[in-house]
């Protein structure tokens, strides 16, 4: 899960690189066709939300009941991330959307390590 979210991040970064908001108006570009990157990087999202939804229903081997609490912010936090990411393109990559998209691969991020650090460690008050 967290590879997964981490190819996800980085194809992100790339498809932000070849945009037109990859630095100043002077700034190189990153020379990847920004429709094909783009691609890749939706159908890498549509196979984490999957794996995550997987993860959700089946349970990963051991997981713990916070890791499935975890799992289902994650697919809120990363349907969000989507949303957003979506209407952006839709929009011509408005800044202000590109923003939100820039702090939303923060939050998914930061639910992909909680679903993660649940696996090994508990952090529910009541197990203390």
């Amino acid at each position: 899960h967290m590879v997964l979210t981490f190819v996800v991040i980085a194809v992100g970064t790339l498809v932000t690189g070849a945009g037109p908001h990859a630095g100043d108006s002077d700034a190189p570009r990153l020379q990847i066709k920004i429709a094909t990157i783009t691609t890749i990087h939706g159908f890498l999202v549509i196979a984490l939300l999957l794996y995550t939804i997987f993860g959700i229903y089946k349970k990963f081997s051991g997981a713990r009941e916070e890791s499935q609490r975890w799992l289902i912010i994650f697919l809120a936090v990363s349907l969000a991330q989507g949303l957003i990411g979506y209407i952006q393109y839709l929009n011509g990559v408005p800044e202000a959307l590109v923003i939100a998209h820039l702090l939303g691969s923060v939050l998914v991020w930061i639910a992909a390590w909680r679903v993660r650090l649940t696996q090994y460690y508990t952090f529910d008050k009541e197990s203390k």
